[in-house]
């Protein structure tokens, strides 16, 4: 839900029936219904992962907006349209990990939230020289 625009969402129907899904018991369902459903087209971590990124090995951990996916990860889906950018971090970029033989890859997808977007417009200026004003 937390990666639906409010705005775009018609109808949210809730039905209260025990539903299982790839062996996991489910107490009910939220069904949303879109104002434009063909707007949305949603691809899974696995997609994202090939069509993304340069990745090939199946050692690795996602998030979406740096909050770990820590279930559901083979039917977790998102908008294509949402994602903003794809972040990769390998496990050797850490220095407590660069010795381990454990290897991994971390992908961060950043999606179109208010804050990532004015992160992305923001302007770093650095330097050693100050500016004075008269």
């Amino acid at each position: 839900m937390e990666y639906i625009e409010p705005n775009e969402i018609e109808s949210i129907n809730v039905v209260k029936k025990d539903t299982i899904i790839n062996g996991v018991l489910y107490r009910g369902q939220i069904n949303i219904t879109s104002k434009n459903p063909k707007k949305y087209d949603f691809i899974s971590l696995e997609q994202i992962k090939s069509e993304f990124t340069k990745i090939k090995s199946n050692d690795v951990i996602y998030m979406v907006n740096g909050a770990f996916i820590k279930d559901n990860i083979e039917t977790f889906k998102l908008d294509r349209n949402y994602i903003l950018e794809v972040e990769i971090t390998n496990s050797e970029e850490f220095y407590n990990l660069r010795k381990s033989d454990t290897k991994f890859d971390i992908i961060n997808i950043l999606g179109k939230t208010k804050e990532n977007l004015e992160n992305k417009n923001k302007v770093l200026l650095r330097g050693h020289e100050a500016i004075g004003v008269k």
